[in-house]
C-alpha cells in the first residue's frame, strides 16, 4: 500500500514500484501454492472468518 501511495504522489520511480509489485505476486503466488498443497500453518497463515449454515467446511483467509 506504502508502494502504490509513493508511486501516485510522484516519489517512487517506476522501477522501484515494478519492484514491489513483482515482489507481492510472488508472496500471493507463493500462498495461493501453500493454500493449495494444504501447508498454512493454523493460527497464522490460516484463520477462521466463518461457518458456513450448513455446517461445512470453514471460509478461510
Amino acid at each position: 500500500m506504502a508502494a502504490n501511495q509513493e508511486f501516485a504522489w510522484g516519489l517512487l520511480d517506476s522501477r522501484r514500484y515494478n519492484k514491489y509489485k513483482m515482489r507481492l505476486e510472488a508472496f500471493v503466488e507463493e500462498k495461493l501454492d501453500r493454500a493449495v498443497a494444504g501447508s498454512l500453518t493454523p493460527g497464522t497463515e490460516v484463520i477462521f472468518l466463518a461457518r458456513s449454515k450448513r455446517g461445512d467446511a470453514p471460509m478461510m483467509s
